[in-house]
């Protein structure tokens, strides 16, 4: 769900007529939203993966309150004793990790899919843009960002709410900087929704 995939979607007056849907020119009325999810990979667990990330550094079991651990080898959780020393292991997502940006990504993407509950919606490099239509808001998702874009008002927002209804059911923590809005700042460019436009931010502007 990058900008330049971003790009390619058709949000003409003559592009959305097209579609069907829509009556009148006069109720096209593009708006924009965005949702965020909290620290996101660490909101992910790789359990399995724990020992790949351990620190080079013994504890005492008793010191953090751990009475068993996970056995790689045997795929089961064994039990330690209190004086036992052991080696930390991060079993999040380690944003370090060569594959944590793509799992990310495609759990955050499968989230929106279940929520939206429909195909073909979603906009991704290298795969057809999606059509925008009345009712139907389109997506795409970056990471932890989900940007949606609908015709009318009240479209985008209401497929974000459709997202965080399914965050907050899975536990996934999320928050929205912006719902309906006609010009959203998404992925470092700003959505102009009375233009159709994207451009980028007024500061990397001014910077260039």
């Amino acid at each position: 769900g990058s900008v330049s995939a971003t790009c390619e979607l058709d949000l003409s007056d003559q592009g959305l007529l097209d579609c069907g849907g829509f009556g009148e020119v006069a109720e096209i009325n593009v708006r924009g939203s965005d949702l965020d999810v909290d620290d996101c990979f660490y909101q992910f667990l790789v359990e399995e993966l724990g020992s790949w990330f351990a620190m080079d550094h013994r504890v005492r079991a008793c010191d953090w309150g751990i009475t068993e651990v996970l056995d790689d080898d045997l795929h089961r959780r064994d039990p330690v004793g209190p004086d036992e020393m052991l080696f930390p292991c991060f079993h999040a997502m380690s944003m370090g990790w060569t594959w944590a940006l793509h799992l990310a990504n495609e759990s955050v993407l499968y989230l929106t899919q279940r929520a939206a509950g429909r195909e073909n919606f979603l906009w991704r490099e290298r795969c057809p843009a999606p059509q925008v239509r009345q009712g139907e808001a389109a997506a795409g998702v970056y990471v932890d960002n989900v940007t949606a874009i609908g015709a009318q008002l009240g479209d985008s927002s209401a497929l974000i709410d459709l997202v965080a209804k399914e965050a907050a059911v899975c536990g996934i923590g999320v928050h929205s900087d912006s719902r309906g809005s006609m010009e959203l700042d998404s992925l470092g460019v700003v959505l102009h929704s009375a233009e159709r436009k994207l451009r980028h931010r007024p500061r990397r502007v001014w910077r260039t």
